[in-house]
């Protein structure tokens, strides 16, 4: 009886190690990330290695979804967001390919992600995000 009290005990105190490790989103602005990004891109990637938490919480308008399979075969999504209403995408977020099928474009959602770069797209910059969840 006491062994299994204090292996409950022991996964009980693993459990609460492992909820203290996520971090909640930051209070990071779309604006005030994509304003970093206007500086460049070398002062972006500078600017991002400055972060405490690059997880966000925003939410936009899906412009397109795209898939595609990575060098291993692997299945992949993402989705071109508008975040801030004007035309065209300003961030491209990693997805789950079961996902891709649940958005549609000009749907809007919500998303928590990790901010990992940035990249050209349609000659541009956008914020590169990874998705943690969806709000659908």
């Amino acid at each position: 009886m006491r062994a299994i009290s204090m292996a409950l005990a022991a996964a009980g105190a693993l459990s609460l190690l492992a909820a203290c490790g996520e971090k909640e989103p930051s209070k990071l602005t779309f604006e005030q990330v994509s304003s970093e990004l206007s500086k460049g891109e070398d002062s972006f990637t500078a600017y991002l290695k400055t972060l405490a938490n690059r997880k966000i919480d925003w939410s936009g308008a899906v412009v397109e979804v795209q898939r595609w399979n990575e060098d291993d075969y692997m299945k992949a999504a993402g989705v071109m967001v508008d975040v801030d209403g004007k035309a065209g995408a300003d961030a491209f977020v990693h997805i789950k390919v079961g996902d891709a099928d649940r958005l549609k474009a000009g749907a809007r959602f919500g998303f928590v992600a990790n901010i990992t770069g940035s990249r050209r797209e349609d000659g541009r910059s956008v914020i590169e995000l990874q998705a943690d969840s969806l709000k659908l």
